[in-house]
């Protein structure tokens, strides 16, 4: 039950441990002896113990729950267990892969989050959009490939750094957008039909251009699962999986899938794969994310990169909409005139429809936007960047709309301190916003 309220918490899963194996917070990321989902009540029984169980709740919107002891009762069993549950949202910042390469610069971060009373959890890279890890991984194929990063700080290690200071870790784990898989094995890759023999690249005159790997291959899903695992067993509190979809192509009859390319079938490719993965994942008691783009919101469908919030998220703990006032078009909010001028409206109104959407017991904590800049070059909101009020009153927003906590994005992990201090009034935002805005208005 809900600690605070009594209630019964929907979606708590019972694992059963061996304490002659483990104990507490080290059972997690390894095989339960014995694991129950409870009812939607929270009531649940379990048989099949061993002499001396550790037991571990896990629950979508509350802290890992270790019950000290169990004792006799009156529930009509040997044990009795009155599970009290304590509520738990992520409120963090994001760390890029690249950044681990630097111990200064990642104890400077984590003690950044540690110091805060508003922030309890970071978001860090550890299978990037390279496909590089920062484990030595097992499987047989990644380590054919090489894909563990040189001179980046190990997962391990990271994770130990922030477990000392009370930090809860999400790990960023990109998925179908895989270069390492894609150039290894490019037959799994997506390819165009002009050059079937290499990766297809998007934006290719890019830094790093994304080759995706297809969800249709069997091969491909059995990696990937294989790397989540593994890093499920490394401590991390949650794997996020981004890029967990096909590349957005207007014309996917030009390309090579490995399999019949529809709307349909796409859909099905990456639900059907999200249901396997939580299954893969569910025995190592580890919380899981999946990033959607914040247009699934409008209509719970994105057809052409296979994402639908009515099935993907069967099993998944939290989802996570990248709902950035900058991804959306004027004529998704035309009571702003631009969405960027309207970072409030665009944030409640995005949680509370992606909450509305999303099938229980999945939690929605939203992506806000964490960065400055403005891709705007005609219409109400050309030349208006971003500052600290209007990343600010996203945090309110999102708070007022119910979502299980927000995190702050900036791709180049780079946002002002004083979003993650504490939240002046809504009519301070407001009023700072309308100033810097040179009188423009709009409703927040």
């Amino acid at each position: 039950v809900d600690a605070a309220t009594g209630e019964g918490v929907l979606g708590t899963i019972v694992y059963v441990y061996d304490k002659a194996v483990c104990e507490g917070e080290a059972c997690r990321g390894t095989k339960p002896v014995v694991l129950v989902d409870a009812g939607a009540d929270g009531s649940f029984e379990v048989s099949g113990m061993p002499a001396n169980p550790q037991l571990m709740l896990k629950a979508p919107g509350y802290g890992l729950l270790f019950p000290a002891d169990l004792q006799a009762g009156d529930c009509g069993a040997p044990y009795c267990l009155d599970a009290q549950m304590q509520p738990f949202e992520a409120r963090g910042t994001y760390m890029k892969f690249d950044d681990l390469g630097s111990r200064e610069l990642v104890i400077q971060r984590l003690d950044q989050v540690a110091e805060s009373p508003f922030i309890n959890a970071i978001v860090v890279d550890l299978k990037d959009e390279r496909g590089l890890t920062t484990w030595e991984p097992e499987n047989s194929i990644a380590r054919e490939l090489g894909i563990r990063a040189p001179n980046r700080m190990s997962a391990q290690e990271f994770v130990a750094l922030a477990k000392e200071r009370g930090i809860y870790v999400i790990a960023r784990f990109l998925t179908f957008q895989d270069n390492a898989l894609a150039e290894g094995r490019p037959e799994w890759s997506i390819r165009a039909k002009s050059n079937p023999d290499q990766p297809w690249y998007e934006s290719p005159n890019t830094a790093i251009p994304k080759a995706y790997v297809s969800a249709f291959r069997p091969e491909v899903r059995e990696y990937e699962i294989s790397l989540a695992q593994e890093l499920a067993t490394l401590g991390v509190d949650e794997i996020q999986f981004d890029y967990f979809r096909f590349p957005g192509r207007s014309k996917p009859e030009d390309y090579i899938y490995g399999a019949e390319s529809t709307a349909q079938t796409r859909r099905e490719a990456i639900s059907s794969f999200s249901h396997e993965l939580m299954a893969a994942l569910k025995p190592y008691g580890v919380f899981t994310a999946i990033d959607v783009f914040g247009s699934i919101i409008v209509n719970g469908n994105e057809p052409l990169i296979g994402q639908n919030l009515e099935d993907l998220m069967i099993g998944v703990d939290y989802l996570s909409p990248m709902i950035y006032p900058q991804v959306w078009e004027p004529r998704d909010f035309p009571e702003c005139g631009d969405p960027v001028l309207c970072p409030y409206t665009v944030i409640y109104e995005s949680v509370a429809k992606a909450i509305e959407l999303t099938p229980l017991p999945t939690k929605v904590r939203p992506w806000i936007q964490g960065y400055d800049n403005n891709y705007r070059q005609e219409g109400p909101a050309r030349g208006y960047f971003f500052a600290v009020p209007e990343m600010l009153i996203q945090r309110q927003a999102a708070e007022d709309a119910g979502a299980a906590g927000w995190l702050f994005w900036s791709g180049g992990a780079n946002m002002p301190d004083e979003i993650f201090g504490p939240m002046p009034s809504l009519p301070e935002l407001e009023a700072q916003i309308r100033a810097r805005q040179g009188g423009r208005s709009g409703p927040y």
